[in-house]
């Protein structure tokens, strides 16, 4: 989202810069929960009952300094669905105190099961020398600006209208579904059946049966380029060891992938409390010419998948040739 304009980037970087030091618990407003995971992931109450689940890990960083009564978020426009997360318009204000005045942060987009998806607006404004707010002055970037979301995970516009370019490489939407679950197990929300995107038919399914902590204990992330190879880890952020049998799924997918949920391919794992198993997974590049007369598009990892505990395997099974997780024993 922020790095379309040079004096974008410099002015949130001021207020990451001015306030990475203080504890995040401080600075959590009143309706903003925190991923227990510290993922980048939050969750801002609709109301009660109610929740969208937002991404923004520099904005994490950003407000980590600031007390409570200086950050006020509200959801002006928004619903949410059977399950307790949005669904529909929805519009959010981020407001903060600098020094003798406001800056308002806008964000208008639409909500599926629980996350933004597609075109949004973004608009940024501060009562500096006024006492309602208006359009600050961000040079040469347009204001509002448009921006586009993908089960959560915010694309940049590449300049020629395209939103092709993931503003932040770390954003995985299985964070979304741990937020989900997160919320669950506190009793925020109901059960409900919604998650950071629907499944297609080439994806397993999960029934949820007794004992599975896939939403709760694992998440994906992207780790440090090591030479040539792409590292991934899947984290275990329960205090307790899991067994995991998952399968990946990617935009862009070929024949050197292993594990593919497309393909009913999968893997089996132990990961110790609180560890992490890495691996590599070569994700294709956008632009890379396909074998098919294509060029590879956006790309983006996911994984899915059934976890145990107290020693039990995940079982699994091919429902009319679709790879299904489900049932520890």
């Amino acid at each position: 989202m922020f790095d379309k304009s040079g004096m974008l980037v410099a002015f949130m970087a001021a207020l990451a810069l001015f306030s990475f030091t203080a504890p995040v618990a401080q600075a959590q407003p009143q309706n903003l929960l925190w991923s227990a995971r510290q993922d980048g992931w939050s969750a801002i109450q609709i109301h009660d009952g109610c929740y969208l689940i937002f991404y923004q890990d520099g904005w994490v960083k950003g407000w980590g300094g600031y007390a409570a009564p200086d950050l006020k978020v509200s959801v002006p426009e928004g619903q949410c669905d059977s399950g307790g997360v949005a669904e529909g318009p929805v519009t959010i204000e981020f407001v903060w105190t600098m020094q003798n005045y406001h800056v308002m942060i806008q964000l208008e987009g639409t909500a599926h099961q629980g996350v933004l998806q597609g075109p949004g607006k973004l608009t940024v404004g501060d009562d500096e020398n006024d006492t309602s707010f208006h359009l600050r002055e961000l040079g040469d970037v347009r204001n509002p600006m448009p921006n586009f979301y993908r089960d959560g995970c915010e694309y940049n516009d590449d300049a020629s209208g395209a939103f092709s370019v993931p503003a932040d490489e770390k954003c995985q939407a299985s964070g979304a579904q741990a937020m989900i679950e997160q919320l669950r197990q506190a009793g925020l929300i109901g059960g409900g059946s919604a998650g950071s995107s629907t499944p297609a038919p080439t994806q397993p399914t999960s029934a949820a049966a007794k004992g599975d902590v896939f939403g709760k204990c694992v998440s994906l992330a992207a780790e440090e380029k090591r030479g040539i190879q792409d590292y991934w880890s899947l984290n275990n952020a329960c205090s307790q060891a899991i067994t995991v049998r998952y399968c990946f799924k990617a935009n862009t997918e070929n024949a050197g992938n292993e594990a593919l949920c497309s393909r009913s391919e999968y893997r089996t794992n132990d990961i110790k409390a609180n560890g992490k198993l890495d691996f590599t997974w070569s994700l294709t590049d956008e632009g890379t010419p396909m074998s098919n007369g294509d060029v590879a598009g956006p790309n983006a990892l996911k994984v899915y998948g059934f976890a145990c505990t107290e020693g039990m395997t995940p079982q699994v099974s091919f429902d009319s040739g679709r790879l299904a997780f489900g049932g520890c024993s």
